[in-house]
């Protein structure tokens, strides 16, 4: 899987079987800080540059490509099956409440005194190679060289890029952890290994690696295409991944629960 240290490097994509770093996972999360919010940035925008949406409402009678509201579904029930959990460590999750955002920057910005989302949908663009910049670590001797850095929107349109790792070091200056980031975009898969590179990212959903036209973006991809079925089966495999990892992390406490009792 892809990523760095820390949880995230075992979150890039649910797997069958939890693992017992899989399940320590519950217990990060219940040492965590959450504030609550689902934010999705890119929303298309009215003549005015303000989101199209205000509430799901609006998104129910107005909406997006087949796949983002049960992707708020998906998200939506991972959050039910950790608060499950919690139960057993005297909290709860905050309430879950979605908030809509034309950009990127809106909500993400280098001020430590701002709070990371729980969770983050981005509904704009991706682009392989954003900019160039050194390598570093190069040995006197070493010519220079340079790699390429992907870019994603700040907003719904196609333009406006921004570099991944400027992000990356936005969020990661940022207070508290994303408990879960999806990226359904062109080459959103490169671009999440760079954000990852921040350290505080939980879960990615950032499956597409090629160029990919919208209104497919959502649906079930291999290394190359979206799949001709257009399924959603990704989505329904996190669910059962984290109600998978519940159960076995509620019996885990459990038992110590009881060890600590008969001391």
């Amino acid at each position: 899987m892809n990523g760095s240290t820390g949880y995230n490097e075992f979150f890039v994509k649910p797997t069958i079987e939890p693992n017992e770093m899989e399940i320590r996972l519950f217990e990060h999360i219940s040492k965590t800080n959450f504030n609550g919010e689902l934010v999705i940035t890119g929303c298309p925008t009215n003549s005015k540059g303000q989101p199209i949406w205000d509430s799901m409402d609006d998104m129910v009678s107005n909406p997006h490509s087949h796949g983002l509201i049960e992707a708020i579904s998906a998200i939506s029930q991972i959050i039910k099956a950790i608060d499950i959990y919690l139960v057993y460590s005297d909290r709860t999750m905050p309430k879950l409440k979605v908030r809509f955002e034309a950009n990127i920057k809106d909500v993400f910005e280098t001020d430590s005194n701002s709070h990371n989302p729980t969770a983050w949908i981005h509904l704009g663009h991706g682009m392989l190679e954003h900019s160039y910049e050194l390598l570093e670590d190069l040995e006197e001797w070493e010519s220079e060289e340079y790699e390429s850095v992907p870019g994603i929107s700040n907003s719904h349109e196609n333009e406006d890029f921004i570099s991944a790792r400027w992000l990356r070091d936005a969020i990661s200056k940022m207070e508290s952890d994303i408990l879960f980031m999806s990226l359904p975009i062109c080459w959103g898969k490169q671009i999440s290994e760079v954000l990852l590179e921040s350290n505080s990212i939980l879960c990615v959903h950032a499956p597409i690696s090629f160029k990919v036209s919208e209104t497919l973006e959502f649906y079930d991809c291999d290394n190359s295409k979206i799949l001709p079925e257009n399924t959603l089966q990704a989505w329904s495999d996190w669910v059962r991944f984290f109600e998978n990892i519940q159960r076995i992390a509620v019996i885990d406490k459990c038992k110590k629960l009881a060890g600590k009792e008969e001391e």
